[in-house]
């Protein structure tokens, strides 16, 4: 995990995840262990190469989790779905077929995360739709209610054009619900209520503003 880290790649926590050889004592205070499923490879630096770090991952991290990470490694092309495939397969995951749950074009582990949970509360959704006078947007539910997702990183400076994008969009007619890091780690629940609430009103549907 922490070497996935160091290469940019979106993991679910900020712990210290080591890889212990199969001779080296396994609990170390604020080390977590992390190691490839039913394999113990040669520890030959400090940090492993990709494809031994992203094994460990996945025998560390939950379902959710190892989509969380193949589609940070697929975003930023360290792989292809050829190795997501291969990741999976040679997983504790294997006969899940997650490599398929996968989607390229995810930004952020948060926006990962909202995906799965939507789709498996049976919401149907597009991913990363653009929006004339708006832009991309990370989600969009029926044809009105959009759901933009902040990273863990997000930078304040985003902060202006965030809400100049919201209130354009809401100039048009569309019903924006913003989601921060917190909100999805941490107050998952709540969140999908109140989404589950719009579309039960039939609110995430509509008339639009077509004037420019």
């Amino acid at each position: 995990m922490s070497a996935l880290r160091l290469r940019h790649v979106w993991v679910p926590d900020s712990d210290l995840h080591v890889r212990y050889s199969a001779r080296a004592r396994r609990s170390r205070p604020g080390v977590r262990s992390c190691h490839p499923y039913r394999l113990d490879p040669p520890i030959v630096g400090a940090i492993d190469p990709l494809d031994i770090a992203a094994a460990s991952a996945a025998n560390y991290v939950d379902a959710e989790g190892l989509i969380v990470v193949l589609d940070s490694m697929l975003n930023t092309r360290m792989i292809g779905m050829a190795d997501a495939r291969s990741i999976v397969a040679a997983s504790r995951f294997a006969r899940l077929n997650l490599a398929e749950r996968c989607d390229p074009a995810s930004e952020s582990g948060t926006e990962t995360m909202v995906r799965l949970r939507l789709r498996a509360a049976g919401i149907r959704l597009q991913t990363q739709v653009v929006i004339a006078r708006v832009g991309r947007v990370d989600f969009l539910i029926g044809n009105r209610l959009i759901i933009e997702v902040d990273s863990r990183e997000h930078h304040l400076s985003k902060y202006q054009s965030d809400r100049t994008r919201d209130r354009v969009a809401a100039g048009l007619g569309y019903l924006v619900v913003r989601l921060t890091y917190q909100d999805v780690v941490h107050r998952w629940e709540t969140v999908l209520a109140d989404i589950l609430a719009i579309i039960r009103r039939r609110a995430h549907r509509g008339p639009m503003t077509t004037s420019a």
